[in-house]
């Protein structure tokens, strides 16, 4: 009996995409499948310093990231070193592929391949790796779960392509409803909606893997992308509430910023924001975390592309998140009750989902 799956996500150097990995990882484990990650780097081919060659038009903007890639190496360094302790303790990789040919040729040993969640279906996120994470490199049976293109479309350029591919899968799961009714309704393709990985796992089970950080007090902070508004109101907050900011990577330069010597691994990251006294994030998996641990939050959702974010926080009825009046312990008290029971119900719909692979092994 082959019960083996083919995982292709994003997993490597974001605090969101390693955790929504590890939890659909363990979940398809509960329900007795075999997974694995599919070890492909694509980020070290067809790219100069980590820059696609294909996505670069103009020479002066490539030579311009080159050389900022450059100079930041040394933190890249520091951070893919925190992530791979975690990588080689928690997750299932498979053997390592260094070449997308490597992968066209090889004889895969899954029944089913598994796309999911985050970028997975936006062509314009690291394009070398497009193909890959659409499984067009797969013999067996298709399907994603919650894949996401990062707003309420797709991309119009590749409808075409998407209309043929996603035609060949067996279970065409998207984390976003919008998305889920547009492909269904442009592509004419069967999709249904899931929740993210993440979401799937609770808050306890999430507590078990993670590692203490012992930073005291402080207002935690995570951020996707630099956005001075994020900035701006973590200072108001801190100097309202007299706490300290502890960053999840970078150094922002916000005052009265703890300052550490290392970069974060994902399970203390984990640990960071469960035991935090107040969360302020832009991100879809900070806000994602926050909604798990009934944390005091502020979500900045303004800018572009939040359509995820914003989707998240209306189907778990914590608009409140938005508002940048500082929640109390009274009102936290019953905050998260319609999030409780909106994710109880997604969880049970999801697993049923991703049971019903099963009747794909042979």
């Amino acid at each position: 009996m082959n019960d083996k799956i083919g995982m292709v996500t994003f997993f490597r150097d974001n605090y969101g995409a390693f955790l929504q990995a590890y939890a659909l990882q363990q979940v398809l484990i509960s329900y007795g499948f075999k997974p694995e990650l599919i070890n492909y780097d694509f980020r070290r081919e067809n790219a100069i310093v980590g820059i696609p060659i294909k996505s670069i038009q103009n020479p002066f903007v490539f030579a311009k990231r080159i050389v900022v890639n450059i100079i930041k190496y040394p933190w890249h360094q520091r951070r893919e070193s925190a992530f791979k302790n975690d990588i080689n303790e928690l997750l299932i990789l498979s053997k390592k592929y260094d070449k997308y040919k490597d992968l066209l040729k090889a004889k895969m040993p899954y029944f089913l391949c598994l796309t999911g969640s985050d970028q997975m279906f936006n062509p314009l996120i690291q394009p070398q790796s497009f193909y890959f994470r659409m499984l067009c490199f797969c013999n067996c049976y298709k399907a994603s779960y919650a894949a996401s293109s990062g707003k309420q479309s797709l991309e119009a350029d590749y409808l075409p392509f998407f209309k043929n591919e996603l035609e060949k899968y067996v279970g065409v799961s998207v984390r976003e409803k919008s998305l889920c009714n547009y492909i269904s309704k442009e592509l004419g393709v069967d999709a249904i909606y899931n929740i993210d990985p993440s979401l799937l796992l609770n808050a306890s089970q999430w507590k078990k893997i993670s590692k203490p950080t012992n930073y005291g007090k402080y207002i935690f902070v995570y951020l996707a992308g630099f956005q001075k508004e994020v900035i701006e109101k973590t200072n108001v907050l801190s100097s309202k509430l007299g706490l300290p900011v502890l960053v999840a990577d970078r150094d922002y330069k916000m005052n009265n910023q703890i300052k550490r010597k290392k970069y974060l691994r994902p399970t203390e990251w984990l640990d960071a924001i469960y035991n935090a006294e107040y969360v302020v994030t832009n991100s879809f998996h900070g806000t994602a975390f926050c909604i798990n641990f009934h944390k005091k939050a502020l979500i900045i959702a303004t800018g572009k592309r939040n359509e995820r974010l914003l989707d998240l926080i209306h189907n778990c009825n914590v608009d409140r998140l938005l508002n940048d009046t500082i929640i109390n312990d009274e009102e936290l008290l019953n905050l998260y009750d319609d999030a409780d029971s909106y994710l109880e119900k997604e969880r049970r719909k999801s697993f049923e989902y991703i049971s019903s692979f099963k009747r794909f092994i042979a």
